[in-house]
């Protein structure tokens, strides 16, 4: 078996792989390459301006960088495998995970086949370019991570793993997640017409509940049954903003007004958002109905179809 390809293992009798990781080569930050000395990698991987190789660690080394990534991909696309677990996920964007997923590993006549369908099928229900772009992507690494299984096999536990292994140790966000179910509730669904039980798919939700068994708070700090510290939480919210590229100001009460606001909005009575929002007064809540002004604005009467 191959090793660890961003969580995906697949048989590799017939390709080479190259391991890279992240190192620290003359007090440079480094992208090592290594791999057993093959002629054919050895000239690819001197295409990339600075690539030399490091006699004491036995491998090559280029400079840290997404470009610098893109291009090991592109010259070793169809040749080789490439082994990313030595990189920190946060060198990726979701994006660029599914992009060295769909680079790096070839799929079969028979997925292709089926991929393209699945475009037809959602090209002909005039689904939006960023859907059918989303839609296509996250089903194109699916296939690609079930490898040897075909997507013609029934979905299984296949997703289960594709969740536990590709998604959440990843860290993809929920919403991922949730695009990841719709996009394969079509494909199997419409393209593949196998029985699909999406109950199932919901399932890596509950699996943060029977590993950690929370007793009173659903996210617990260090000790059971307290809840989680609030500046552990303000650590994490700024992290996650720091990774998504985000450079205005967030915190942690705009998250909580923002929830409120996208209630709203989706047409939840105010009463109902009080009492979630634990607020005493109706005033209070209330100030939601300002917020959400811009929205009210925005409806598009049915007379200007006419």
């Amino acid at each position: 078996m191959a090793p660890d390809l961003l969580g995906v293992n697949v048989k590799t009798q017939q390709m080479k792989s190259i391991v890279i990781k992240q190192a620290v080569i003359y007090s440079r930050k480094r992208l090592s390459v290594a791999f057993d000395y093959d002629p054919e990698l050895v000239q690819s991987i001197k295409r990339i301006p600075g690539a030399t190789f490091h006699h004491g660690l036995k491998c090559w080394h280029i400079a840290f960088s997404r470009a610098n990534l893109n291009r090991l991909t592109d010259i070793f696309r169809g040749i080789a495998l490439l082994d990313l677990g030595g990189l920190k996920t946060e060198f990726f964007s979701k994006e660029g995970l599914d992009h060295f997923y769909t680079a790096a590993i070839p799929l079969e006549p028979e997925d292709e086949q089926h991929l393209t369908q699945f475009r037809q099928w959602l090209l002909f229900r005039r689904y939006s370019p960023s859907t059918i772009r989303t839609y296509m992507g996250i089903t194109s690494v699916y296939l690609r991570f079930i490898k040897p299984a075909k997507s013609s096999d029934e979905l299984g536990d296949n997703f289960i793993r594709f969740a536990n292994e590709y998604i959440l140790a990843k860290r993809l966000s929920f919403s991922y997640q949730n695009q990841a179910i719709n996009a394969l509730r079509i494909f199997y669904g419409k393209v593949m017409k196998k029985g699909f039980d999406a109950a199932q798919l919901s399932r890596p939700r509950r699996e943060y509940y029977r590993q950690y068994h929370p007793k009173r708070w659903l996210f617990e700090g260090a000790v059971s049954g307290e809840q989680y510290d609030e500046r552990s939480i303000q650590q994490v919210l700024r992290k996650s903003v720091e990774m998504a590229g985000i450079h205005k100001p967030v915190t942690l009460h705009w998250l909580r007004h923002s929830y409120a606001t996208h209630l709203l909005e989706s047409g939840v009575d105010l009463r109902y958002i009080q009492e979630i929002l634990g607020h005493k007064s109706s005033r209070t809540t209330e100030i939601y109905t300002h917020v959400s002004a811009n929205s009210i604005q925005r409806i598009k009467s049915p007379f200007d179809d006419l």
